[in-house]
């Protein structure tokens, strides 16, 4: 009843009933250790229980109760604050919950609306920007959305991915809070916006500058145009690590997000419909036919620095980044 309703690994949310989101913020040990960020979300009380250890609050991934639980005390937990009892002297004490804040945005959203509809200013991709970069924007005609947008060397690229609903393309696992933060996913074919350039089918069409779903002014990028990004940012072997966003990676296979590209682990999905390798890894198609039933895409791991060149079914679901013309 506590816990978010998104954000817990191997779909674990909860049903968020009275507003508490509870996260999974993961630990620190008490020899510096990180571990169990989507796993885990541990909250200390003020109530200890020997003079080495104190009491917590613990939610799991894969359990519907909490458990309280007696850790070290040199261990990092996190902090829930409680309002002191008859302290609120008057409504305007109180910082109002009718809307939140994205760091590095001073735009807000109305709780209960989904970020990713053109009501909201605001989308959860937003969370894991790079608050030291300079972001541009630009508001897609077609439904109203606003997407953050990134120069790096002579290339301006979205920085988050394209949340634009058209034909066979997916929320991951069909829900609208993970369209808010990973974008959607895209059939080759819908990506590309050209009927017969599905699986099977040879599509006569030109690569470079293919403006596909992305928004007028903007296309698809090409495979030349994917490789121009990574060699602006150092090469394919450390571009993983350059544009990976700084949180939300399965086992702190985060980036340093370096230039704000900002890639979060959206996962894909399957040419049956399943989903899979959320947190785990990101995959983009470009706009480069390689043969009648593939197409060439790149895929960011957590495990690795490095970006890696790929060839796949054309009826896979992948990411799309948008790059100006």
């Amino acid at each position: 009843l506590l816990k978010s309703t998104s954000g817990w690994y191997d779909s674990g949310n909860g049903s968020d009933k009275y507003g508490f989101s509870v996260l999974p913020a993961g630990n620190r040990g008490s020899n510096g250790n990180f571990s169990s960020e989507g796993y885990n979300a541990d909250l200390w009380s003020a109530s200890e229980s020997e003079s080495y250890d104190a009491w917590d609050l613990n939610f799991n991934y894969n359990r519907d109760y909490a458990t309280r639980d007696n850790d070290f005390k040199s261990d990092g937990r996190s902090l829930r604050c409680l309002k002191d009892s008859g302290s609120i002297t008057s409504s305007s004490s109180v910082v109002s919950s009718s809307s939140t804040s994205v760091p590095g945005s001073s735009s807000s959203v109305i709780p209960g609306t989904d970020p990713g509809s053109s009501s909201s200013s605001m989308k959860a991709a937003w969370a894991y920007l790079n608050p030291d970069i300079d972001y541009g924007e630009f508001t897609d005609s077609r439904d109203g959305q606003v997407y953050k947008t990134v120069t790096i060397g002579t290339q301006i690229w979205m920085a988050e991915n394209l949340n634009y609903e058209i034909g066979n393309s997916r929320c991951y696992e069909n829900k609208a809070s993970n369209c808010s933060k990973y974008g959607r996913l895209y059939t080759w074919e819908v990506a590309m916006d050209k009927a017969g350039c599905g699986y099977g089918t040879k599509c006569n069409t030109s690569y470079e500058g293919t403006q596909g779903v992305c928004p007028s002014g903007w296309h698809l990028p090409s495979d030349a145009d994917w490789r121009t990004l990574f060699d602006n940012v150092g090469g394919t072997g450390t571009a993983g690590s350059e544009l990976k966003s700084s949180s939300g990676w399965y086992d702190n296979g985060n980036g340093a997000d370096s230039f704000g590209f900002a890639v979060l682990p959206a996962g894909n999905r399957g040419y049956s419909g399943d989903f899979y390798s959320e947190g785990y890894a990101a995959n983009f198609w470009s706009s480069t036919e390689y043969s009648s039933s593939y197409a060439v895409y790149w895929r960011f791991d957590y495990y690795g620095a490095y970006v890696g060149y790929y060839r796949d079914y054309k009826d896979y679901g992948f990411s799309v980044r948008c790059l100006r013309d």
